[in-house]
């Protein structure tokens, strides 16, 4: 061989090494999505009848034509919005301390596996409780409370939490509920805890410390994502992170067990823990980058709001994204799509798996519906 040619193969070698040991880090979530078809969408705003409609929504549900949306700030946690007139239909979840109030700042909005007609509010702070919600009986009744109620058992912490049913939950641990595994399926009547699905491991000195003892739980704390279930009743699970770009798609057994079906994790979170007094909490670094905002599915699909952007960021503008990359259940890329504006949140109604709706928040608040192709 003659040495020029010797010296070209040696490089090539040296490059298809250092590719193969890239870290996950270095990926990018759109670099799947190039040679697919790219859709832009168009909408149809929904015309709120009042400022008081909204007041800053942080998440929301479609439920055929009425809206659940999150509030953090206003008189009541929650709002019910009606999709046609765009009028307020009723607030509830007001904010304290006591059996039926909320602390704001801590709740997840989700939807039963059986019962498609009902939504689910957890509060992932002291006291860790869980209510269901029957939208019909809600928009009905002006005395109504929710149909179920369950207060977890002390030092056991769910982020987000999806009933199966009445008597067992899955969802993602936070808190001392962790091991190296970050998901729990939680069998409410025995109080039996089975954990499962870990962060898989980015072998370099930069991400070592985030799986540490001491930052694992800050780590799954910033990486904060979406749970949502595959309607249908096959048990499947996606969850997507909000902060660096991570999913999981996986499946339960029947409440004993998570077989994992595929996982990406194209980059991480980075912070410092920082602390103030007896408070300690987790700042994004500078070059920390969001992920998924968050994501709606069908029995066909799973929809993820993708951002990317800097976390860093003290604007709102960086909070909200345009784009949508389409999985398959496999975790297959599909498409995407592309918003004409910018939202903050997307969902979808099983019973219209269709019509893609999006949440603006901060400077510009409204609801837009979207046809999917």
């Amino acid at each position: 061989m003659k040495k020029g040619t010797a010296c070209v193969a040696m490089l090539c070698i040296l490059f298809l090494l250092s590719c193969r040991d890239q870290p996950a880090s270095d990926r990018d979530p759109l670099d799947e999505f190039k040679n697919l078809k790219e859709y832009t969408l168009k909408g149809n705003p929904v015309l709120l009848a009042g400022d008081s409609v909204l007041y800053d929504p942080r998440d929301f549900r479609i439920f055929d034509t009425v809206a659940i949306c999150y509030d953090d700030v206003g008189t009541a946690g929650f709002s019910a919005i009606g999709l046609k007139s765009g009028k307020l239909l009723r607030r509830f979840a007001f904010p304290g301390n006591g059996p039926s109030e909320f602390n704001l700042n801590a709740l997840s909005l989700s939807q039963p596996m059986d019962d498609t007609a009902a939504f689910v509010i957890s509060q992932w702070n002291a006291p860790n409780r869980l209510y269901k919600y029957r939208l019909d009986s809600l928009l009905k009744s002006s005395t109504y409370k929710p149909d179920y109620f369950y207060q977890f058992p002390h030092g056991l912490e769910y982020r987000m939490a999806i009933l199966e049913n009445d008597s067992v939950l899955v969802g993602k641990l936070g808190g001392r509920s962790i091991d190296k595994n970050f998901f729990g399926i939680f069998h409410l009547k025995s109080n039996k805890l089975i954990t499962g699905v870990s962060i898989p491991v980015i072998a370099d000195d930069r991400h070592s410390k985030y799986y540490d003892s001491a930052y694992l739980d800050w780590t799954h704390w910033t990486l904060g994502g979406t749970v949502e279930f595959r309607p249908g009743g096959s048990h499947e699970i996606a969850y997507f992170s909000t902060k660096g770009a991570f999913f999981q798609i996986f499946k339960t057994r029947e409440g004993n067990g998570f077989d994992l079906i595929k996982q990406q994790l194209f980059y991480l979170p980075t912070f410092t823990l920082v602390s103030q007094g007896n408070r300690q909490f987790a700042k994004p670094d500078r070059e920390c980058r969001n992920g998924y905002n968050n994501i709606a599915v069908t029995k066909d699909r799973i929809y993820a709001l993708y951002n990317g952007r800097p976390a860093a960021s003290k604007g709102d503008g960086d909070l909200s994204a345009n784009t949508v990359l389409v999985y398959d259940w496999d975790g297959n890329a599909v498409e995407r799509l592309h918003l004409p504006v910018d939202c903050y949140k997307i969902s979808i109604d099983a019973s219209r798996p269709h019509d893609l709706y999006a949440l603006r928040s901060f400077d510009s608040i409204g609801i837009t519906r979207y046809s999917l192709p």
